[in-house]
């Protein structure tokens, strides 16, 4: 489901079409299932981040989950566009939850040692347990 706010669908990169992102979104009362797939990188994160952030700064919106199963590669700048979606939501007093993380892309978050903050859930519906 497209949000009104902002385009959804892919963003090109220089790299070619294997390393374009897709973001979708789902509505389910106050959450909002955001699903990215392709690479999170230096040519892609920003759009990311900006995206979570306008979640964050609607107040509607109490939770964010965000759906990775598509992400295969991910970069300093995913890393970045993450730990600000996660600095936003403690601000906008919401939760930020990843779910279906793939297992390139999980092992550089542990890593980054961003599990110990950022907790990864197996599946989206795991993530939207309390």
């Amino acid at each position: 489901m497209k949000s009104p706010d902002e385009p959804q669908g892919s963003t090109p990169s220089p790299l070619g079409p294997q390393w374009e992102m897709n973001i979708s979104e789902e509505r389910r009362g106050d959450v909002r299932v955001v699903s990215v797939s392709g690479a999170t990188d230096y040519h892609t994160a920003p759009r990311l981040g900006a995206y979570l952030a306008q979640r964050f700064a609607d107040p509607e919106v109490r939770h964010v989950v965000l759906e990775m199963s598509g992400v295969e590669f991910c970069d300093s700048s995913g890393i970045g566009a993450l730990v600000m979606a996660y600095k936003q939501s403690r601000s906008a007093d919401a939760t930020f939850r990843v779910a279906r993380v793939h297992p390139n892309v999980r092992r550089i978050l542990e890593l980054a040692q961003l599990t110990s903050i950022l907790p990864i859930y197996p599946t989206v519906e795991a993530a939207l347990t309390p």
